[in-house]
C-alpha cells in the first residue's frame, strides 16, 4: 500500500498555515490519510473516464486494453471536472476569502 511522505506532508503544511502554528503528529497524520483518499478517488474517477473514452464515439485508436495504458493528463483532468461537478471535493478556502486578503 502506498503512503504519502510524512516530512514532505509535514512541509506543504507549515507552508499553507499561517507562521507559528503548531503542526502536531495527528494532524498529519490525517491530513496524509485525507490526501489519500482523494488520490485514490481521484485517479478511480480517471480511470472510469479513460474507459468510457475507450470504448465511446471518441475513443482512443488503441488494440490494448484501456486498463493497461498510462492515465494522460486529459482524464485526470475530466476526472477532476467530474468530482467537482458531483461535489465531491471539498471547498476552496481560497475562493471565500476577500481577493484583497489573498498574498
Amino acid at each position: 500500500q502506498a503512503t504519502f511522505n510524512r516530512t514532505a506532508v509535514k512541509r506543504v503544511m507549515q507552508d499553507a498555515l499561517p507562521t507559528g502554528t503548531p503542526i502536531t503528529g495527528t494532524m498529519v497524520l490525517i491530513t496524509a490519510g485525507a490526501a489519500k483518499v482523494f488520490a485514490t478517488q481521484l485517479l478511480e474517477t480517471a480511470r472510469q473516464v479513460q474507459q468510457q473514452w475507450k470504448s465511446g464515439p471518441f475513443g482512443e485508436k488503441d488494440d490494448h486494453d484501456a486498463v493497461h495504458q498510462p492515465l494522460r493528463p486529459q482524464h485526470v483532468a475530466e476526472a477532476y471536472r467530474r468530482l467537482q461537478q458531483r461535489n465531491s471535493l471539498p471547498p476552496n478556502p481560497r475562493s471565500q476569502i476577500p481577493a484583497l486578503l489573498l498574498p
